[in-house]
This record gives structure tokens, C-alpha cells and sequence, in this order.
């Protein structure tokens, strides 16, 4: 008798730690700090969807090729980045941009972005104009080792009519 209720104790020990392992989620990725330079390759395309006469009043979209110069993950360095975006200035209300970003590692793998920016001109030549911006944007996904990604940060640009690049920090876990 004594043997049994040392088994059955035993096995109610052991059905205790089971169920509560079951309790605690398995340990994830953690969130880390990340920052990345991204330089304007090319326009793809563009496309003026509404124009006022004086220009003052633009709606535009299109496709551009972003590259990466720099970053806390080196195998990031080079690669790619496509940014399908849509463009609005309109007088008294400012110069917004917002689009979708597809990331390509050079191992194949991708993440994707949301992102919304606001542009402040600070240059107002019409041949050498400048602005700046500051966007904010979230991971909504990915491929591969990012199949996971979450996270979220902002970025800080410069525009001119001869470069457009922007410096990125936030956190991100994959």
C-alpha cells in the first residue's frame, strides 16, 4: 500500500511540473536595439496622380530603390530595399509620404514595413530646394528568419534634388 501511494505521489510530482511548464511561454527572441543608414539608389517610378498649376498642390506615387550603407547587423549592409510610396503636399497642410517597404536580405530572406513620414522644407530654391523628415514605421512581416519580425522605429532623412538617405533606429525581435 505504501508503494503505491509513493508512486502515485510521484506521479502527481511529476504531472505538476508538466502542467506548469505548459504554464510559461517558451522563451522568445528579445527585443534589441537596431539603427541602419539607407542611401537612394534610383526612382523606379513615378507617377503625378493630381497637380494644381502652381505645383503647390501635388498627389504622386511610385516605386524607389533604396540601399542599405550601414547597420548594427552587417549582413544587412548592401542589400536592397524597394519602397512603393504615395506623396501629398498640399498648401497649409504640409508634405506627408506613406508607403510599404519590402527589405531583401542578401541570403534571400525579407521583412516588411508600414511607414508614414512628414517632410519639413528647409531649403526653398526651386533648383537646390532641401527638406527633411521624419517617419515612423512597424515591421508587418517577413520571410525566412524574419518570418517572425516585430518591433517598430523611425528614421530621420535629408532630401535634395541630388541625394535622399535617411538614418533608422528601434527595436525590433525575430
Amino acid at each position: 500500500m505504501k508503494r503505491h501511494l509513493s508512486k502515485v505521489a510521484s506521479s502527481g510530482i511529476i504531472m505538476t511540473f508538466v502542467m506548469i511548464s505548459f504554464g510559461f511561454p517558451a522563451p522568445g527572441a528579445e527585443k534589441k536595439a537596431f539603427s541602419l543608414s539607407l542611401k537612394q539608389e534610383k526612382i523606379l517610378s513615378e507617377k503625378f496622380l493630381q497637380v494644381t498649376g502652381d505645383f503647390k498642390n501635388v498627389i504622386k506615387q511610385g516605386e524607389s530603390l533604396y540601399i542599405i550603407t550601414d547597420s548594427t547587423d552587417p549582413k544587412l549592409i548592401g542589400a536592397e530595399q524597394t519602397a512603393y510610396w504615395q506623396y501629398t503636399r498640399a498648401i497649409g497642410y504640409g508634405s506627408n509620404e506613406r508607403g510599404i517597404t519590402i527589405t531583401r536580405g542578401k541570403n534571400g530572406d525579407c521583412f516588411y514595413t508600414a511607414w508614414g513620414a512628414t517632410f519639413r522644407v528647409t531649403k526653398r530654391d526651386l533648383v537646390n530646394w532641401e527638406s527633411e523628415s521624419e517617419s515612423k514605421f512597424q515591421f508587418i512581416g517577413g520571410t525566412g528568419k524574419y518570418n517572425e519580425i516585430k518591433g517598430r522605429g523611425t528614421c530621420r532623412g535629408k532630401r535634395t534634388p541630388k541625394e535622399d538617405t535617411a538614418k533608422c533606429e528601434g527595436e525590433w525581435e525575430y
